[in-house]
C-alpha cells in the first residue's frame, strides 16, 4: 500500500514568461515543520520559525539567493545563483515561499526547465545537528542555521515540487501573451 502524500504544486505567480524585462516567479511549499521528511528528518516548528525570521532580513534586502542543486559548500556563491527568494510565510506547519528566477546563466537553465515542463523542487540548505528520536527519526536540533533554499531535482519535502499543473498554466500563459501581443500590434497599427 502506497502511503505517500500527493504532490502539491508550485504555481506561476505573475505569468510573465517571455515578456521582455519581466521575471518568472513561482510560489509553493518550501518546507513543512513537525513532520518527517523523505530524509527521515523532523524540523520542529519553533526552530524553523526562528531561522525563517532571521532569514526574512535577507528576503527584505533582496539578498536571499538560491542555487541550482545543493552545492558541496555551505556558502551561497553568487556565480551559481539561479533565483532570489522574494517571500516567505506560514500556513499552519507549511512554510510557503516565492522565488523569482534571475537572468543569470543558472536562472536561464531554470527558466528553460520550467518552459520544458520539467518537474523539480525546492529544498532548504542548512547546517546543524540532529538527534535520533525514540522512533528512530532524526530531529533537527537548536543549533540549526538556515542558509537558503535551492532548486533541486529531489527535495526532502515531497510536497515542494513543481509539477505538470505549471506546464499547462505556462502553455496557456504563453498563448494569452501571444494573443495580447498580436492584438496590441493590430490595434497599434490601426491607430497610426
Amino acid at each position: 500500500m502506497d502511503n505517500r502524500k500527493p504532490l502539491l504544486e508550485f504555481f506561476l505567480l505573475e505569468n510573465k514568461v517571455k515578456e521582455p524585462g519581466k521575471a518568472l516567479k513561482l510560489r509553493g511549499i518550501f518546507q513543512i515543520a513537525n513532520e518527517v521528511n523523505q530524509n527521515g528528518r523532523i524540523y520542529p516548528k519553533e526552530i524553523l520559525e526562528r531561522e525563517v525570521k532571521k532569514f526574512e532580513k535577507l528576503v527584505q534586502e533582496r539578498r536571499a539567493i538560491g542555487e541550482l542543486d545543493h552545492p558541496d559548500v555551505s556558502v551561497v556563491q553568487l556565480q551559481n545563483a539561479s533565483h532570489v527568494i522574494t517571500d516567505l510565510s506560514w500556513d499552519g506547519d507549511k512554510l510557503m515561499g516565492e522565488i523569482e528566477i534571475l537572468p543569470t546563466r543558472n536562472g536561464q537553465i531554470l527558466e528553460a526547465l520550467v518552459n520544458a515542463g520539467i518537474t523539480f523542487g525546492i529544498s532548504s540548505r542548512a547546517v546543524g545537528s540532529t538527534q535520533r528520536t525514540a522512533e528512530g527519526k532524526e530531529q533537527v536540533q537548536d543549533d540549526l542555521q538556515l542558509l537558503t533554499f535551492d532548486v533541486v531535482s529531489n527535495p526532502s519535502v515531497a510536497e515542494a515540487m513543481l509539477t505538470e499543473g505549471v506546464k499547462k498554466e505556462l502553455q496557456n500563459t504563453n498563448r494569452t501573451y501571444l494573443i495580447e501581443s498580436i492584438l496590441d500590434d493590430i490595434l497599434g497599427k490601426n491607430n497610426e
